[in-house]
């Protein structure tokens, strides 16, 4: 596809105005686009070779290709910059990925998002079944949050 996009570019087609603009806010430390401009979520976005950059009502945010892929597969747009691992999203009821290296990349969400204390870190989990019931539950380097249909959140962290 990335050859067909290039070959109509080169051949004179003409951008939408979403194109345009995002030809004039380029972040360098993308790479190359590997994909059209596209609507996602409450904004746009645009694929490139180290990542994906946004346009939303909240500004210009880029992100690395691993929170990139859950942002497309979720249909959402960054409420902010990657900070300290962390990308918030525009979700009404609260959206964040935490990635590095060391942890990975995990999407975390509604009431364990709004629970989340920043002395946890972070998420070295996707949420799962807590000991087998239909409580919920994501680790993180210093502790965990389990949320239950009965209790709700519960943050514990480690000694």
């Amino acid at each position: 596809m990335l050859w067909a996009v290039q070959y109509l570019q080169n051949a004179g087609m003409p951008s939408r105005d979403e194109a345009k603009t995002f030809a004039a806010n380029v972040d360098t430390a993308l790479g190359a686009s590997v994909s059209p401009v596209y609507p996602l979520g409450g904004g746009y976005t645009q694929e490139f070779e180290n990542g994906s950059r946004y346009l939303s009502g909240k500004g210009w945010f880029s992100s690395p290709p691993a929170v990139a892929t859950l942002a497309r597969a979720y249909r959402i747009v960054p409420l902010g910059a990657l900070v300290g691992g962390r990308q918030d999203f525009d979700v009404a009821d609260g959206f964040a990925v935490f990635s590095s290296p060391a942890t990975g990349t995990h999407a975390v969400y509604g009431a364990i998002r709004h629970s989340y204390i920043a002395r946890l870190g972070l998420a070295t989990s996707d949420e799962y079944a807590w000991q087998g019931t239909t409580s919920r539950a994501v680790d993180f380097q210093n502790g965990r949050i389990v949320w239950s249909p009965t209790t709700g959140p519960v943050v514990s962290l480690k000694s």
